[in-house]
């Protein structure tokens, strides 16, 4: 989740998908974000085109939840829709109001879970959804999200139960990632010009 839109929400979904498809564990990857005209999915970052039907077709059509396999079958990927399917914010409404948690459980067997949400900015509906999944990684833009902005978030998630497990943050200037003691480790070398993101616990 995330606390304004553009963070890239969508590219840490799938990154984490594919890390852990490597490592050898079997993920279930949903889209949740039902927004008209939300960015790039994950799916599409993936190069896994949309199923005939997603949750947007199930929660306002009845219809069969179908999620796509990779090749190896590792990872199972829930579209929010089927290509084009979203003209409208209903699906974004329809999913708030559903059990998400409850809707992707028979999918999940043993499955490492990610689930790319719409960001928080005044969507109680976000909040809503996240509070029924428990976990979060708040994903940050550095030089977007200002410091009270994402203390605000966190205090609502925090009011709603939500652990944040972590503070994704992308696009850290290379001064700034050269100055960071983290990165300091003498092994890691020149490889630091080459880093864009850093993961707070």
């Amino acid at each position: 989740v995330s606390t304004s839109e553009g963070a890239g929400r969508s590219m840490v979904s799938a990154y984490l998908a594919a890390t852990r498809t490597i490592k050898g564990q079997k993920v279930l990857l949903v889209d949740a974000d039902l927004r008209h005209q939300s960015g790039p999915r994950p799916g599409e970052l993936l190069d896994m085109a949309p199923a005939e039907n997603g949750l947007y077709e199930h929660l306002l059509e009845a219809k069969q939840l179908q999620p796509q396999h990779d090749e190896t079958g590792d990872l199972n990927y829930i579209a929010a829709a089927k290509a084009g399917a979203i003209t409208d914010n209903r699906g974004f409404l329809a999913v708030g109001a559903a059990d998400l948690a409850g809707l992707i459980k028979p999918f999940q067997r043993a499955r490492f879970t990610i689930v790319d949400l719409p960001p928080v900015d005044g969507l109680e509906v976000t909040l809503e959804m996240a509070a029924r999944l428990g976990n979060a990684l708040l994903v940050v833009r550095s030089g977007d999200t200002r410091r009270d902005d994402l203390k605000r978030t966190v205090a609502q998630m925090n009011k709603r139960g939500i652990y944040c497990a972590a503070a994704i943050v992308l696009d850290i200037p290379d001064e700034r990632l050269e100055e960071a003691p983290l990165f300091s480790l003498p092994q890691w070398g020149k490889s630091l010009n080459s880093w864009r993101s850093v993961t707070y616990a």
